[in-house]
């Protein structure tokens, strides 16, 4: 059985870009695709909610054994407390998608970290709440035309248009928010 993790590592594999740091990249944009799908999962029609809180998302291999842990970085305690308390439901929608997580760690954000969100959609922006209008704008970069061009070049390569929108959508958020 193919599991999403293994078609998108296939697919990488096809992109023309190289070297380490595309690798950090695509896993980066793997483990966020994994995670986004667990929360959803478990969350349902909360998932964006909670999602907006999650400020960096790491999936880590312990050296000396190939125990995995989850590490999620959030900048709301009650949203820590409660990825803590469904942390169980969270390593089991991972582990449906091939990750199999042994220990989960929750921490509050600090300093820069609290202005990333590689969740937050366009969608979910709170018009009617100007300090988070402030906040989108601080952290949210719009696409150049070379960096346009690199991810509907990764887009074109990907048969399913399912798959092609949400790894679209992937790209251009990461961009968005780590430029």
């Amino acid at each position: 059985m193919n599991s999403l993790q293994d078609k998108l590592y296939a697919l990488f594999d096809e992109l023309p870009i190289q070297g380490e740091a595309a690798q950090k990249m695509r896993r980066a944009l793997i483990v966020q695709g994994l995670f986004r799908q667990a929360i959803e999962q478990v969350y349902k029609d909360k998932a964006s909610y909670v999602l907006s809180h999650i400020n960096a998302v790491y999936i880590m291999k312990n050296d000396d054994t190939t125990d995995k842990e989850l590490i999620i970085y959030a900048d709301d305690s009650l949203i820590r407390a409660d990825l803590d308390a469904r942390q169980e439901f969270i390593k089991v929608a991972l582990f449906a998608q091939g990750e199999e997580i042994r220990t989960a760690r929750f921490i509050a954000s600090r300093g820069n970290m609290k202005k990333h969100h590689p969740f937050v959609e366009i969608e979910d922006i709170e018009y009617d709440n100007p300090q988070y209008l402030v906040y989108f704008t601080q952290t949210h970069h719009p696409l150049d035309d070379e960096q346009q061009a690199a991810v509907e070049a990764a887009t074109d390569l990907i048969e399913d248009q399912r798959v092609a929108q949400s790894f679209s959508k992937a790209m251009r958020a990461n961009l968005e928010t780590h430029n």
